[in-house]
């Protein structure tokens, strides 16, 4: 089974960001799987959804819980606060995943910050006790890179083909010393 990272996320809140996320994670880890809801093109038209995130999430060694300052009060188009509905996706992937004991992260964008518990629903009231990370717009390369090397140190995430930038090298180096003047082949 390929080990994963599972990217949840409000669309409304962070829609953005997740998808620099998603896009540098699958280009600097990739020997995980990651999952994101827009990259669903193998999913069959009409599967069941919930069943396909629970699916998704359960063979995910991480969640990653993309928090925007929007997040906790995200509405639905009635008003109705989205967190307070058992329903919601954002609340249904957390609390698969917490009661799972699969790794949960927070992860907070441009200043927002982890729910109290007294804020969340009881379900998933232990996102609040989790050590997240902060994701800023101004260092947001900087700050991707010191996630990606934390989730590379993770134990359940660690991976035997990680790619070295000096065994890159020196294997186009290799490659080149191969090739003649003109460019051929030796």
């Amino acid at each position: 089974m390929t080990k994963g990272i599972f990217i949840s996320y409000r669309i409304t809140d962070s829609a953005g960001y997740a998808g620099r996320l998603f896009d540098a994670l699958r280009c600097r880890l990739p020997d995980l799987a990651i999952y994101m809801d827009v990259d669903d093109d193998h999913v069959e038209l009409g599967a069941p959804v919930r069943a396909h995130l629970e699916a998704e999430v359960a063979r995910s060694e991480v969640v990653l819980a993309l928090i925007g300052r929007s997040w906790l009060d995200a509405r639905t188009a009635w008003g109705d606060l989205r967190l307070r509905n058992p329903d919601d996706y954002v609340r249904s992937e957390i609390r698969m995943a917490l009661n799972r004991g699969i790794l949960v992260i927070p992860v907070m964008f441009d200043g927002a910050r982890i729910p109290t518990a007294g804020e969340l629903p009881d379900d998933i009231r232990g996102l609040a006790d989790r050590l997240g990370v902060d994701i800023r717009h101004a260092s947001f390369h900087r700050d991707l890179d010191q996630l990606i090397a934390r989730l590379r140190r993770l134990p359940n995430l660690a991976t035997d083909r990680r790619p070295n930038l000096g065994t890159i090298q020196a294997a186009i180096r290799d490659e080149l010393n191969k090739r003649d003047p003109d460019g051929q082949d030796r």
